[in-house]
């Protein structure tokens, strides 16, 4: 069994993986096969607290934000709303908690592909959608590789 321990500063998971020379077998698997199936999609109406609301029924840490045109405006994370508790000034509007933009790839896809955008700042979830026309059917972050690296006994 390999151990990846990035405790000693030598980057993220996605680093690790994509370094030069990594021989993870789950990089050759397709973004369908490693995704965790369905989105949480909230409209671009909805309240701050529906969007924490949902976070909790679903057990995710972001929902996706779509506009009155259906197309993706970013994700609303765990991490974009708490520092918001507790303001006076407390957001309202789910949208305006937007704190990681959308980003996509085709099922087909390969994990490496993911990594790489998975190492863009700001980027912790990508979704899995076949056209930009259409509803993204899936999400991957770093949990669901390092699942993927699990289950393959990488």
């Amino acid at each position: 069994m390999t151990v990846f321990d990035t405790s000693t500063g030598s980057g993220s998971l996605a680093e690790v993986l994509a370094a030069p020379g990594s021989r993870a077998p789950v990089l050759d698997l397709s973004a369908e096969e490693v995704m965790t199936s369905g989105v949480v999609v909230l409209p671009v109406t909805a309240a701050l607290e529906q969007a924490a609301r949902a976070m909790d029924t679903h057990h995710v840490h972001g929902v996706l934000v779509i506009s009155c045109e259906g197309k993706p405006c970013g994700w609303v994370t765990a991490e974009s709303i708490s520092p918001h508790v507790g303001d006076d000034h407390l957001l309202d509007w789910a949208v305006d908690a937007i704190g990681e933009q959308f980003v996509a790839v085709r099922p087909s896809a390969s994990v490496r592909e993911v990594v790489d955008q998975l190492r863009q700042p700001g980027v912790s979830r990508v979704a899995v959608q076949q056209r930009p026309d259409v509803m993204p059917h899936g999400v991957i972050t770093h949990l669901d590789i390092t699942a993927a690296m699990g289950r393959r006994g990488s």
